[in-house]
């Protein structure tokens, strides 16, 4: 049930990780990068302030020849989840709007119904609702459990509470 939720994906990048999707964030990242056979990338590259990574994505894993590489992993975990979001948005019609770096709010045309969405330093991708209307009660669910599906590790639900749904009623003045 999409309604009143808050939902976290942890990104574990493994078999199951679309190799496209790796790509598109490494790219993002202005990595270059190169395909070796079907499951294999290759990518290398500078981040301003950081230094230059090199590395591989190989059967489900992340390597970095330089073991002092592995700061990459939070970046290259957070840009995948951006694009992992964007791409679901697209695919379930929800219309994305970025509201500042990596939060995005997300809404179906001609409806109130919206999902907060902020993907975590690590990757994780946190989805918040309110009510969702009947109309989109199944798309919600399908968006976030396709999210939740292409980060591919553990998935937590949760109910938000009446009190944090509900705003307190302000003293009235007689």
């Amino acid at each position: 049930m999409p309604c009143d939720t808050i939902q976290e994906a942890v990104v574990n990048l493994n078999k199951n990780t679309n190799i496209e999707t790796l790509r598109d964030a490494l790219k993002r990242l202005d990595l270059k990068v190169g395909r070796v056979g079907l499951d294999v990338l290759t990518f290398s590259g500078a981040f301003p302030g950081k230094g230059c990574v090199q590395g591989t994505y190989r059967n489900g894993k992340l390597t970095f020849p330089n073991s002092k590489d592995k700061w990459a992993v939070k970046l290259i975990k957070e840009a995948y989840s951006e694009v992992v979001v964007e791409q679901e948005a697209a695919r379930m019609r929800w219309t994305l709007k970025k509201e500042g770096k990596a939060k995005y709010t997300a809404t179906k045309p001609y409806s109130k119904d919206k999902i907060q969405i902020e993907v975590l330093a690590d990757g994780t991708i946190k989805t918040t609702t309110d009510k969702i209307s009947a109309a989109n009660h199944a798309s919600a669910e399908m968006f976030l459990l396709n999210m939740a599906r292409a980060a591919g590790g553990l998935v937590t639900r949760i109910r938000r509470t009446i009190s944090s749904l509900v705003q307190r009623p302000q003293a009235i003045k007689e």
